[in-house]
């Protein structure tokens, strides 16, 4: 059944072009000129999705959608508005549209913004096609997942789990690495023999070492008894090195000497002792990068990444943040059920989670403990969430977007190269915000498109 859309657009010609570009996508489109006039079929039928100029004769966009949001709460509202008329679009949204488009804009853009709105709304509202992406949503020993590439990873690790083989996991902060160890213990076989996790970044040398292999009475000072090292205490199980790229090359040489031999010697030993567990690896860094450097042993990455695999981050699979949203709030609410505006779920669904799912999950956890009320709106969200460029005014009296950088100084460089960085900077910035339209961007900027190009080109000479 195809879905619902009125459009509201007192200039004709401006209202044939958008009912044009959605009857080709197959929607049912209902166009008027007049808003009042909207409102009564809106009252009678409904709709999937309403898209609205906001200066309007009769009825402006803020009436109209004060109007619509008198007979519900659900309908999807975009509305359209020149650059001037920008304060108006962003009151809109805090009383519920879902976003704005600003003129002047090409359709491809408008086309993207309503798939996503129609998007927004099967999930909020439940939909066929969503319990059918529902299905296929995979819970693989505690990871998440309904990705290609994730569930391409699950089997591997059913291949590889059973083997003795090393494996190396590879992956941003934040991106469940420990799970995959413990989900590759769970099917190796293992799983009734113990499994040891140790960040080796979080301790100094000399205490790590003791750490990982142990030490005998008086070893060194403070060594009042003996230690079982990890390796040891591990038994016949699996002993997970996290962070493994930050062991000096003394311990590298040391760990090596585990892999090859399957044997350790205790800190302040004469002996080696035989140990069977399996080594599970992790880095968040390049170690091909750090074996160029001479700061990682080639030797040891080779007897590491017998079996690499690589987690994609977050941003890369956005297909499991819905999927995700819902288990972590199944998880930290199983008791309370919670609704999404459509703008706080927009919110969640376009930021870039740099800490990927430990950031999502830490942000899910927070809002269920500290929102009181059922719905949850922008305002429930973190500030990190809410924060994006305003407009303000500038001491010209002109409306501009506001921009504020973070610059973190690793070295002293000339002025006129920060200049120039700085101003590459922000016209990313801007062609970011105007989804790199390099002509709507030349325009905001204040500069023709040749001479847009030209600073951009003379930005990557820079990086290089």
């Amino acid at each position: 059944m195809s879905k619902k859309i009125i459009v509201v657009d007192d200039e004709p010609s401006m209202l044939a072009v958008i009912e044009a570009m959605l009857s080709s996508e197959e929607y049912e489109v209902h166009s008027f000129d007049d808003a009042v006039k909207a409102i009564e079929f809106y009252r009678t039928h409904g709709a999937d999705l309403i898209i609205s100029d906001i200066r309007m004769e009769k009825m402006d966009g803020i009436s109209f959608l004060k109007g619509i949001r008198e007979i519900s709460a659900e309908t999807m509202v975009i509305l359209i508005t020149a650059f001037a008329n920008v304060q108006d679009a962003l009151h809109a949204m805090k009383m519920g549209a879902y976003d704005y488009l600003q003129k002047p804009f090409k359709m491809e853009k408008l086309r993207a913004l309503v798939k996503r709105a129609l998007t927004v709304q099967e999930i909020l509202i439940g939909s066929p096609a969503l319990e059918k992406t529902q299905e296929t949503t995979e819970i693989f020993c505690g990871i998440v997942s309904q990705n290609k590439v994730m569930k391409e990873l699950f089997s591997m690790i059913k291949k590889a789990a059973p083997s003795k083989t090393t494996i190396l996991l590879q992956g941003e902060s934040g991106t469940g690495k420990e799970l995959f160890a413990r989900a590759i213990h769970a099917n190796s076989g293992r799983q009734e023999e113990p499994f040891v996790a140790i960040n080796c970044g979080a301790l100094p040398e000399p205490l790590l070492e003791s750490e990982l292999f142990g030490h005998v009475k008086g070893a060194f000072t403070g060594a009042v008894e003996e230690k079982v090292g990890l390796f040891k205490a591990a038994g016949n199980g699996t002993i997970f090195l996290d962070e493994i790229a930050s062991l000096t090359l003394n311990l590298q040489a040391k760990l090596l000497r585990v892999l090859q031999e399957k044997e350790i010697r205790p800190v302040g030993s004469v002996k080696t002792e035989k140990v069977g567990s399996r080594v599970i690896a992790a880095t968040n860094t390049s170690i091909e990068e750090m074996v160029t450097g001479k700061n990682f042993r080639e030797d040891l990455y080779y007897r590491l990444n017998i079996i690499p695999i690589e987690i994609p981050p977050l941003r890369e699979r956005p297909d499991d943040l819905m999927p995700l949203i819902r288990y972590f709030f199944r998880k930290y609410s199983p008791d309370k059920l919670f609704r999404i505006s459509p703008m706080a779920l927009n919110t969640l669904l376009e930021y870039r989670w740099p800490g990927n799912i430990r950031e999502l999950e830490s942000t899910i956890e927070r809002i269920t403990t500290l929102c009181s009320n059922e719905l949850i709106t922008p305002e429930d969200l973190p500030a990190f969430l809410r924060k994006s460029p305003r407009l303000i005014k500038t001491e010209a009296g002109k409306t501009g977007p506001f921009f504020q950088m973070d610059y973190s100084f690793k070295e002293i460089i000339p002025l006129k190269r920060f200049i120039a960085l700085a101003e590459g900077q922000y016209i990313h910035f801007v062609l970011h915000k105007t989804e790199e339209d390099d002509t709507l961007a030349a325009k905001y900027l204040g500069i023709d498109i040749n001479s847009l190009k030209k600073k951009l080109e003379r930005l990557e000479k820079l990086k290089n």
